[in-house]
């Protein structure tokens, strides 16, 4: 299992607060922005292998 970020607390956190009155527009904008850090995480992880691969080039 992945480690949550804090802004994925802060986000948990308020989400749970704001449940009842949360309205589609706040809906869809915490969806689109949990979708551009999921983006992020996934190019992370891509530069992160690439970074270790090349290291591993450079080693040889």
């Amino acid at each position: 299992m992945r480690d949550i970020t804090e802004d994925q607390a802060q986000d948990i956190i308020y989400d749970s607060a704001f449940e009842v009155t949360e309205s589609p527009r706040k809906r869809s904008n915490v969806a689109k922005r949990r979708a551009v850090r999921a983006r992020i995480d996934e190019i992370n992880e891509q530069r992160e292998l690439r970074r270790l691969i090349e290291e591993e080039w450079d080693h040889d």
